[in-house]
Order: structure tokens, then sequence, then C-alpha cells
């Protein structure tokens, strides 16, 4: 019988190197226009940390002592960003803030926050890296803030988390892409339409 090898090594994150976002238009048809590419300036808002929780439940029915029914459902990632700072792209374009020319100001203004693709790449073990991309992301909350006085020459440093919920997009049920490389994106790439898995067999 013919057996499946795994053609590629595991690879083993070492570090965040990049993080950004694309801004989306909703067409007419309810499809995503994805705009231009804006990578975080790592002095000014490089990422110190992403986690990525999957959402979702597997549902087993089991009947005659088998399982007779599966079902998995997955509603996407439950994602926290840790940032160096705020940025005054990240307000506009998370929030809907409006920038002036002496700062950001903010209103209750009830409306929901934007949608944008969120990705990070990473450094891997085996130097080629890896490229991580959320096709439909939308902020769940504000960051906090907070200050501390200066003791003793030394101070706690804070840093904005920022809660985001990326969700299967609407048109075809996409929720991320995880491609190898660690080049820095232009564009939000597709996956191919052919996903068949590439294997060897012996």
């Amino acid at each position: 019988m013919a057996t499946a090898k795994v053609t590629k090594k595991q690879k083993i994150k070492t570090g965040v190197i990049a993080v950004g976002y694309a801004p989306i238009t909703i067409n007419d048809d309810g499809s995503f226009k994805y705009g231009d590419i804006v990578t975080l300036p790592t002095t000014e808002a490089g990422a110190r940390e992403i986690t990525a929780d999957p959402v979702g439940d597997n549902t087993e029915v089991y009947a005659n002592s088998q399982k007779v029914y599966g079902d998995t459902v997955n509603d996407g990632y439950e994602i926290k960003a840790t940032l160096l700072a705020v940025c005054d792209d990240v307000d506009t374009h998370w929030y809907n803030n409006v920038k002036t020319d002496k700062g950001i100001a903010e209103y209750a203004d009830g409306k929901e926050y934007p949608q944008f693709a969120f990705f990070h790449i990473d450094n891997t073990s085996d130097g080629v890296g890896k490229t991580t991309i959320y096709y439909n992301c939308q902020c769940t909350g504000r960051p906090s803030d907070s200050t501390k006085t200066k003791e003793s020459g030394a101070f706690d440093m804070a840093f904005p988390e920022y809660p985001i919920k990326a969700s299967p997009r609407p048109s075809d049920g996409l929720v991320r892409y995880v491609i190898d490389g660690k080049e820095q994106l232009v564009a939000i790439p597709e996956p191919p339409t052919d996903t068949t898995t590439t294997s060897e067999t012996t």
C-alpha cells in the first residue's frame, strides 16, 4: 500500500520580525477589496507578542459505542497583538479615530470598527521564515492605556494590547493563509485555487 510522505521539515518560529495590515473596502456585491499594505514601523509600533486562539467547536455523536456523526465549526481566531506603542495608522484604520494636526481624536460614534487583513512575519529555525495572513479581522475592543511614575531611575514599561477577531471571509470562508518566506508583503496574497496537498508516495 502506498503511504504518504511528509516532504517539509518542521519549522520552529524563532521570533516575530514584522507585523502589518491592509484596510478592507467592501464592494457592492459584498466582496472584499484589500487596500495598500501598512507595515507597522518597528521602533514605533512593532510587535512584542502575538497570540491566536482558535474559536469553534467539535461536535461528535455516538451510537452503539461508535461515532456516527462528526462536525467541526471553524469560527476563526481570537488574536491578541501586543505592540510597542499606539500608532496613528492603527488608530485611524482599526478604530475610525480622527487624525488632526496635533494628535488623534476619539469619538463615541457608535459605529462598528473597520475591517482589515492582518499579518505577521516570523523567523524560523531553518532560516526560511513564515508569513501568516488573516483575511477578515476587526478589533473587538480598545487597547488599554496606562502610565507610571519613574522611581529610582527605573520605570515599568506598559504596552498596548489589541484584541482582534479573525473571522471567516464571507465570500469563501477563508480564515488564514500560512506561507513560507519572510519577504515584506506588497499586497495581500490569495491561496491558489487548486488546494490539492502535495505529497510523495512510494
